[in-house]
Order: structure tokens, then sequence, then C-alpha cells
């Protein structure tokens, strides 16, 4: 029905039970399509409504697939995908999303390599919150093609990033850096069993994400660094230095490699002083009395100031 003139949905259209696409797109007449008609259309996968005048849908909850029910926030404007198939074939976008998303969660999508291949997230202004759960080929968040316009990059405005069971993810940034002067609005970021994942952040990258309030990562069996300076090869890195300036929150749980927590420590009339906005880091007692210092009162100095919460080993 594109490019059909049509001025109302046509009547009866809510009683096609097996209707998977409809294209209502560039019907300049079109200004209303009733909520009622669309929610009886149970097999809808794609529907079209670009260039018309039908309003925008203001606040809307859609769930493709099964087993989404735990998945859905309060924040309204949510798209959760449980996929199990290839939207991504041949390189080719076929999910599109509304542009005032604020909620997106995507699962079981195993033909996905990197969140950059979801072009439609370039546009997505409003989107504060991304859950990415069991997608064995996710490799990374941005890949070089994020990078062809800044004003384009996805994601700068989201504030948290969930990734949950993603046994290839390996890095934030693909091959490419972002310019000093891009920043993002992320505040938390939480990684579980993403056992491929060896570092967070390079050190270089640090000043992109200014707002980091609470970092987690449980379960990552390979994760050996938060920060490193330099990737110098696949096996080699230096490490890198945290400042501190926004992470209220860390939590390390079940990441037996990981040996060091790079603080740099404020100087106050040359007396080395806590972090100023951490509060509270979490992990097991074995892990942390393991951990590795640069200087021999960073731990005490961290233990006297902030609240150190351990556990014995599970």
């Amino acid at each position: 029905m594109k490019i059909s003139q049509i001025e109302e949905v046509p009547q009866g259209i809510e009683e096609l039970a097996n209707l998977r696409n409809l294209d209502l797109s560039w019907n300049n007449s079109l200004q209303t399509f009733p909520c009622w008609k669309l929610c009886r259309l149970s097999q809808l996968q794609c529907l079209r409504i670009d260039a018309t005048r039908a309003k925008v849908l203001e606040n809307y909850c859609l769930k493709v697939g099964n087993g989404l029910e735990y998945a859905i926030s309060t924040m309204g404007n949510e798209v959760c995908a449980n996929v199990e198939s290839e939207l991504f074939e041949s390189g080719i976008d076929l999910l599109v999303l509304p542009r005032n998303i604020a909620f997106f969660e995507i699962k079981k999508c195993h033909n996905l390599i990197s969140l950059s291949d979801i072009l439609s997230l370039r546009d997505a202004r409003d989107l504060r919150t991304c859950h990415f759960r069991y997608c064995n080929r996710i490799e990374s968040i941005f890949s070089s093609s994020s990078f062809l316009e800044d004003c384009q990059i996805p994601l700068r405005t989201v504030e948290s990033l969930l990734f949950l069971e993603l046994p290839n993810f390996r890095a934030f940034f693909d091959g490419v850096v972002p310019s000093y002067s891009l920043s993002f609005d992320l505040k938390k970021l939480y990684f579980g069993r993403c056992s491929s994942i060896r570092n967070i952040f390079p050190a270089k990258l640090l000043q992109n994400f200014p707002n980091l309030e609470h970092l987690e990562v449980s379960y990552c069996k390979h994760m050996e660094d938060i920060i490193v300076e330099v990737e110098m090869s696949d096996q080699a890195y230096i490490r890198g230095i945290m400042v501190c300036e926004s992470p209220q929150d860390i939590v390390v749980d079940k990441c037996h490699t990981l040996r060091r927590l790079p603080f740099s420590l404020h100087m106050d009339d040359g007396q080395a002083s806590e972090p100023p906005v951490l509060q509270h880091i979490w992990g097991d007692n074995e892990w942390w009395e393991s951990l590795d210092w640069d200087d021999s009162y960073s731990k005490s100095i961290l233990q006297q100031s902030i609240s150190v919460s351990l556990w014995l080993e599970r």
C-alpha cells in the first residue's frame, strides 16, 4: 500500500492474523493508525509509516520473540528482541528501530559482530539503556564504520550498558580511536561471562567516558587488566593508570586473572589521598589479597577511606 494515496488504514486489516510486513509509507494523506488495530496484528514484523502524517508512537513496548517478560523496564519506549535468527545477513541491517527509543535489548542474535552494524542506532538520540545477551559473535561495540561522521556515532547518549554471555566480545573499539573531544554519557557498565575480554579500557580512551560511575565485571575468566596503556601485540600490553574522577562503585567477581586496580591517587600537600568520588569496591577476599599494587600505600589508603566489601570465594 506504499504510495497509494490512502487517507486511513483499510477497514478489516486487523483480521489479517498472519500479516508480517505492512508498508504504508509515502501516503501523505494518511493521518491516523488506530493502536487497537496494530495490537491485533500479532505476527507483524515490519511496519513502515514514514513519509505519512500519522503520529509517531509516543509510548510503546515492542517485543519480538519469546521469554522477554523479565527484560521489560519501566522506562517506556522499549524494544526487546529475542532473535534466534540472522538479522544481519551480508552486512544488510534489517533491524529498524524507532528514533525515540529509550531502552533496547537484543538477545540471541548470532550473526551480529559489532554494534556498529545496527545502523538505526545512529538516529536513536533518546536511547539511555542497552542490554546485549547471548549473542555468540559480537566482538566489539564500535568498528571503523562507526566513525565515518562524528555526529552519527551510535550510543553516545546511552547511560547504562550491559553485556552478558558474549563469548567472543573482546574490545570497546575495534581498530579505531575516537577523537579526544568525543564524549559519551555512559554512567554504568556491566560485563558478565564475557570469556574473551582481557581488558576494558585503553588508557587513551578514558577521557571519552568522563561520566562513568559504576563498573561491574563478573565471571570474565580471562580478564587481566581494567586499563592498558598501549596495545603492543596480541600478547603484550603496557599497563595504564585509572584517574578516578567519576567512578563511584567497582564490582569484581570471578575474574581470577585480574591482578591490578590501577588507581591514580590524588596528592594533597604531598600526601596521597583517596579518589574523590569512589565509594565502594566489592570482590572476594582471596582476589583482593592477591592484587599487585604500584606502591605500598595505595592498598591501605583505599581500605581506610572507602568501603571495601570482601567475601569468601564461592
